[in-house]
């Protein structure tokens, strides 16, 4: 319900809409379906890394740039 609000906060500016990512212990492809259709970007399972995190970020925000909001 979050991604969501926040995702209808920035409708008028998506740009400026800050990156979502889903952080759960639960593994399952559903799980990460679920949180996409939320509404988030992207979906990490734990245990996870900092340099996984960083990578993620990094291919989130050349995607933001690829599409013409």
């Amino acid at each position: 319900i979050c991604a969501k609000r926040i995702n209808q906060m920035f409708k008028d500016n998506p740009k400026d809409r800050p990156i979502i990512i889903a952080l759960t212990a639960n593994a399952m492809k559903e799980d990460e379906k679920k949180c996409l259709n939320a509404g988030m970007d992207a979906y990490i399972a734990k245990p996870f890394n900092i340099e996984k995190l960083r990578k993620m970020l990094i291919l989130i925000e050349r995607d933001k740039k690829k599409v013409k909001l």
